[in-house]
């Protein structure tokens, strides 16, 4: 699967889960969310299909959203180790802190490649 494939399915996931969210809590019965949280999945979501159809931002969008999903991953880990407000803003628990250590993962790992290309077999 190269780069633009996994942001799409990345981006589409997260414009879901964005929208979901607003309907459903906990998202599928796992993901703690609120309107901001919400949000936050959305422009992910569409941030991901942009960098997916744009190959000349690709890098740097998956680079800052990798660093950012990273930081928020471990200050989750740190300020609420179970269930509760990231900030007094961002609704979390631990299932929340493993998808962000995942998201943070999969964007380092496109935006760190070199010439933006994923190993192939």
């Amino acid at each position: 699967m190269n780069n633009k494939m996994i942001l799409m399915v990345v981006g589409v996931f997260n414009l879901v889960a964005g929208v979901l969210g607003f309907f459903n809590n906990p998202l599928l019965g796992l993901l703690a969310v609120n309107p901001a949280h919400n949000v936050i999945h959305f422009v992910t979501g569409a941030a991901a299909l942009f960098a997916a159809t744009n190959e000349e931002y690709r890098s740097l969008i998956a680079k800052v959203f990798g660093v950012v999903y990273a930081l928020v991953a471990v200050l989750g880990f740190v300020m609420v180790p179970v269930e509760g407000d990231l900030l007094g803003l961002v609704r979390v628990n631990t299932a929340d802190h493993i998808y962000h250590v995942v998201l943070a993962a999969v964007f380092l790992y496109i935006g760190f490649m070199p010439n933006g290309k994923t190993a192939t077999a």
